[in-house]
């Protein structure tokens, strides 16, 4: 064995004897048996070991007495055992492992810490290491991919669901409150975290404060592209910049993935890949893959890319788009059409998906070779995710090929783009058809497992001449949907992206709608009490005006109204005395919740109306029982949800979240109206939909507080027994073993 072998296996002595485990060690011995390395004598020699470890270090000294190929037949056998992770950490990274994992201890200071590097340079490989170094440590591991991911609500929900806690009104909260409350040491791994610093920085800050302060049992590990800036950050962090590998430790790299020696020698300088481990991986599979590549060729045109590759504002950030153009010259036209396809997706997906969407043109065994022959070019990278094998391409793969659509991949790109927007837009218009329906829950579900790609497909659409129109009819069609599955910030990024369209493309009708989209939203977010003075009022009240102006009879109008009617009297009644000025408010919002509910009306009479016009003459009546609700007319609004309301849901949408908001307001309006039996039978209905519906839908904290006013009812208004109080008691701690 060479002396640099051996140095690299006495080194890293320590860190293999604790990353092998027990069943690996089995593994790799019989590996290196079967390749020659060792004989009978030495296997039984390690296997003896009472020890894991021992045995590990038996196999080591045994290995450096060994021939020069045992050291590159050594890291293959681990890949092949499972042990990837270890053989990839066998570099410079290992000492980035160590000392992340020296520093990110419990102790107030070095709670958090951030792994810094440009695209390429390997940031997920580290954080998947050190989460394998801490559990052997006994640390539970949490780990939440943030690829895309812009909004601190939408990471949060995304982490409430992978966790398995059905996801409430306030996501943040939820999250952060959970993380406090572990009882065992956890590593949180936040991957790729620069979209969500960009977007959504001063929540996230405010997030890792909360959790760096108050979670005593949670260190937090941060990979990203950009640093913490010190002055925004109320929080202490230690970073770890990644710096490109050596020669040396490229040269090892590519013997870990079997190139050649005299190949590797050759690919290993800093002027080839420049030391980037994204580039000598995607080297490494065209040599030891590609039969066809003319390695002299390859390290030729490798070479010429070094000019480029070394201009930038820092020496940190290199243009890899010039290296990546390479490899992709080298590969087959169909080969080159499907990466470029498989480009539209955003993040992860499945074959199933990727054939049905993109691929139905292909054959199934022709499709299979084409996705083994991408990842086996490391081009696309495959995981098992709880036994459903997941792909993605490297971003930096991914932003190649779209940005190269503009010449060379335009037809497999744009043409993808195009299949996947259509693809999940009919997607979403078949879940919102389903969603008024009494199959509401597998319409949410739908969503869930897709609403990555529908959002993708919108805003793609919106940004495409040929689908912006298409785009727009589905967005103004679904927004009952969306508004009741996207927050707020998705929602407006949507519907403003579509204003835009309509506005361009002169659509008056259309433009209106998603100006009243955007006011509908911004209602369910201020509450209609608190939404007169605000943003919400004046981009419903521009709808009504343009649609009217436009003689546009419409569902949107109706809605205008209603909403436009329930706000301005809502308004009036918050004013303290009696004048002039709040009687006119009542009166208009009289006429405009008369208006509404007349157009409603109308709509659900016309020849070719369906069971949406008429859920809608519904919704209209509700939003003049809270008109009377807040005008602390309690019997008026409770006849109004009960006989026509709550009629009208139940028969057309069953178990719905609709219903039970109803029911929720049924049961507010009994309580007021000093009905505590009424009230407290309408709540439990209320909940038990929630509860059939909150693996998908539910908001906890809404649930907890409606028990909580049921309990409060039961003791102190009602005759309720015992048995009954206590029967809310349990309730109420089973929903709080759910939050926590």
């Amino acid at each position: 064995m060479e002396d640099g072998d051996r140095d690299v296996l006495q080194k890293n002595r320590m860190y293999l004897s604790r990353n092998i485990g027990e069943t690996q060690i089995y593994n790799v011995v019989n590996g290196l048996h079967s390749q020659g390395i060792f004989t009978k004598d030495d296997m039984q020699l390690i296997l003896s070991e009472p020890k894991t470890s021992s045995k590990v270090f038996q196999l080591l000294d045994l290995l450096v007495c060994c021939g020069p190929k045992a050291f590159d037949e050594f890291l293959q056998v681990l890949q092949c055992c499972g042990c990837g992770f270890v053989a990839n950490t066998i570099q410079q990274q290992l000492t980035d492992c160590e000392e992340i994992t020296k520093r990110l201890t419990y102790d107030d200071d070095n709670r958090i810490g951030l792994v810094v590097a440009p695209p390429g340079f390997g940031k997920t490989e580290i954080a998947t290491a050190v989460g394998y170094m801490m559990k052997d440590r006994g640390n539970n591991i949490l780990y939440f991919p943030l690829r895309n991911v812009k909004l601190m609500t939408t990471a949060a929900k995304n982490m409430l669901e992978t966790i398995g806690i059905p996801v409430g009104g306030d996501p943040i909260w939820q999250i952060t409150q959970h993380l406090q409350s572990l009882l065992k040491q956890t590593v949180l791994i936040l991957d790729n975290a620069e979209d969500l610093q960009n977007g959504d920085g001063s929540l996230f800050s405010q997030f890792l404060e909360a959790i760096s302060k108050n979670a005593r049992n949670l260190v937090t590990l941060i990979t990203s592209r950009i640093c913490f800036s010190k002055r925004g950050a109320h929080f202490d962090f230690f970073v770890v910049s990644l710096k490109p590998l050596t020669d040396e430790q490229s040269l090892l790299f590519l013997k870990i993935y079997n190139v050649e020696h005299k190949w590797a020698k050759r690919f290993s300088p800093f002027n080839v890949c420049g030391g980037v481990p994204l580039l000598l991986k995607i080297t490494a599979s065209f040599l030891t893959q590609s039969g066809t590549i003319d390695p002299v060729e390859l390290h030729r045109n490798l070479q010429k890319c070094k000019d480029k590759f070394l201009m930038g504002k820092h020496p940190d950030v290199q243009d890899l788009q010039c290296h990546l153009e390479v490899f992709y010259n080298y590969l087959p036209p169909d080969i080159k059409k499907a990466l470029s396809r498989l480009a539209a997706f955003p993040t992860v997906f499945t074959k199933r998906e990727a054939k049905i969407v993109l691929f139905g043109d292909e054959s199934e065994l022709n499709f299979q070779f084409v996705l083994d022959s991408i990842e086996k070019h490391s081009l696309v990278h495959g995981d098992d995710v709880d036994g459903c094998q997941q792909y993605s391409l490297h971003p930096l793969v991914q932003a190649f090929c779209v940005t190269s659509s503009e010449n060379q991949s335009t037809e497999g790109y744009t043409s993808a783009i195009r299949l996947f927007s259509q693809h999940y837009l009919k997607l979403l218009r078949q879940a919102n058809e389903d969603f008024i329906s009494t199959i509401c829950k597998d319409a949410i579900k739908q969503y869930q497992l897709n609403k990555m790609n529908i959002f993708h497909a919108l805003m793609a659409a919106a940004n495409d001449e040929c689908l912006n129109y298409y785009g727009l009819r589905i967005a103004t069609e679904t927004v009952n949907f969306l508004a009741k599955c996207m927050n707020l910030s998705e929602f407006l990024s949507v519907y403003e992206k579509f204003l835009k369209v309509a506005e361009d493309r002169g659509e008056g009708g259309l433009y209106s709608e998603c100006r009243a989209a955007i006011g509908f939203k911004q209602v369910c977010f201020h509450g209609y009490k608190d939404a007169h003075d605000t943003e919400a009022m004046a981009n419903l009240q521009e709808a009504h005006n343009r649609l009217k102006s436009l003689d546009i009879k419409n569902e949107c109008r109706g809605y205008c109204e209603c909403k436009l009617g329930l706000c301005t009297l809502a308004a009036a009644e918050k004013e303290k005395v009696s004048s002039l000025l709040a009687q006119r408010k009542k009166e208009k919002g009289i006429s405009l919740l008369a208006q509404g509910i007349a157009l409603r009306k109308s709509l659900a009479r016309a020849e070719n109306a369906g069971k949406t016009e008429e859920m809608l003459v519904g919704g209209g009546f509700s939003d003049l029982a809270m008109a009377m609700y807040a005008s602390g007319k309690y019997l008026a609004a409770i006849n109004i949800w009960k006989n026509i309301c709550l009629v009208k849901y139940r028969r057309i949408l069953g178990t719905h979240p609709f219903t039970a908001s109803v029911l929720d307001y049924l049961g507010n309006a009994y309580l007021k109206y000093d009905c505590p039996q009424e009230a407290v039978k309408c709540k439990r209905e209320s909940l038990k939909m929630r509860r059939f519906l909150l693996g998908i839908l539910g908001s906890i904290a809404e649930a907890m507080e409606n028990l909580k006013k049921a309990l409060q009812i039961q003791v102190h208004r009602s005759h309720a027994s015992q048995q009954d109080i206590k029967r809310t008691q349990c309730e109420l701690q089973r929903w709080k073993g759910y939050a926590s």
